[in-house]
Formats: C-alpha cells, sequence, structure tokens
C-alpha cells in the first residue's frame, strides 16, 4: 500500500498532511507499507522524498539527507509510537543513521515525514557528526532532555556548545523557524539542568574537598 503526504510548519515544527499526488507540493513523500504486524503490534514502512516529482537526496546546510529511508510503529495495545531512522551524511562526508521517535499515535503516514524534517532540521545546524553526536546526547529520542549522570560541568560545557551552534547559524540563511525550534530546546535544556543541579552540587564541583 501507498500514500502520499507533503509537510507544513506549523508553530516552527513540520507537521504532515496527506495529499492526493506527487505534483501537490515541491516536497512530497511516498509513503509504502505492507499492512502486517509482528506478534507484538509493531509495523514498518518507508519513506520516499520527491522534490518537484523527482526522488532526491535533500540538501541543507552542507549535510545530505537521503531520499528513502527506514521507520517502525507500534499499533496499540497499551502504547503507540513512531519512529523513523534517517541517513544522512554530514558536511565532512561522515554517514550516520538517526533514529528519532514520537508517542502515543501509530499515524506513521504523516508523522513518519515529519519526523524527517523536524528531525533534519535540527542536525543540520552542527559542523559535523562529532558535534551533533555530543549535544544530542543531552536528549533522549523523542527530543526530550534527559537528566544524565554526568559531570555537571561536562553538561553544561554541552549546553553551552548548543548555544554557540545557535548563534552561529544565525548568521546564515537557514530558515528563522529552524532557529526558533533550536532555541525552544536549548531552553528545554536550560530549565532540565536547574531543575537537576541543586544547591549542594554545584558548591561541591565549583569547590571540591582537598
Amino acid at each position: 500500500m501507498e500514500i502520499y503526504t507533503k509537510t507544513v510548519v506549523s508553530l516552527n515544527k513540520y507537521k504532515g498532511v496527506q495529499c492526493s499526488s506527487l505534483s501537490d507540493s515541491e516536497y512530497v513523500f511516498k509513503v509504502e507499507w505492507s499492512g502486517q504486524l509482528s506478534p507484538y503490534n509493531d509495523g514498518s514502512y518507508d519513506i520516499t522524498l520527491y522534490h518537484n516529482e523527482q526522488k532526491e537526496d535533500l540538501e541543507l546546510n552542507d549535510w545530505t539527507f537521503a531520499s528513502v529511508n527506514h521507520g517502525l510503529y507500534h499499533v496499540p495495545g497499551r502504547q503507540s509510537w513512531v519512529s523513523l531512522e534517517l541517513e544522512c551524511e554530514d558536511p565532512k562526508s561522515n554517514f550516520c543513521k538517526v533514529k528519532y521517535y514520537i508517542r502515543n499515535t501509530d499515524n506513521f503516514f504523516t508523522e513518519g515525514p515529519a519526523l524527517f524534517f523536524n528531525v533534519a532540521m535540527i542536525v543540520c545546524l552542527f559542523k559535523d557528526y562529532n558535534e551533533m553526536r555530543e549535544v544530542l546526547s543531552l536528549f533522549d529520542k523523542d527530543f526530550i532532555p534527559v537528566n544524565l549522570s554526568m559531570d555537571i560541568f561536562d553538561k553544561a560545557k554541552k549546553i553551552k556548545m548548543f548555544s554557540e551552534v545557535i548563534k552561529r547559524n544565525t548568521k546564515t540563511d537557514i530558515p528563522t523557524h529552524f532557529i526558533v525550534n533550536a532555541k525552544r530546546y536549548y531552553n528545554l535544556l536550560k530549565t532540565k539542568f536547574q531543575e537537576d543541579v541543586t544547591k549542594e552540587q554545584l558548591i561541591v564541583a565549583l569547590f571540591p574537598d582537598l
């Protein structure tokens, strides 16, 4: 089975909208799936990106994102989710895969394409895979800030690194909603850091015992 989906920007993020053909928008995804589920209610799907009706990789800020990507979905029972494993190449020609989820839905034919652009618009801000890996280690696979058991200074360093990434990209032709979206995640990180680090921990980190 197959269906066509385009993406639109809403509240500075991408949202998938079903459409009728490849000619409906500049960028349209063909979503394909078998309809078969595993005994655990898991299914899989593939998305193919078309630009002006031609299958084409996406280039953003010297990153390249593969036109064909694979995802999974889980039909509820007790939970539901959609994931996408996005294949890409950084500006230094390092190949990598970035896998992220959205929970509380199994609507993969709209959420899969939305994940493609929502992940790509974060990833393309980094100068390379190593910088991306450092900053994104602060998030789980739902882009929720996590309470890592890392050194306070190491966590603060990575959060500051993210702020520098954002500042660097404000001087480029990156779309404004990419920056606004990144700032939202940065503010979530700052808030999480403030909630997790107590005054006592900060004093110990700044003034260790001799």
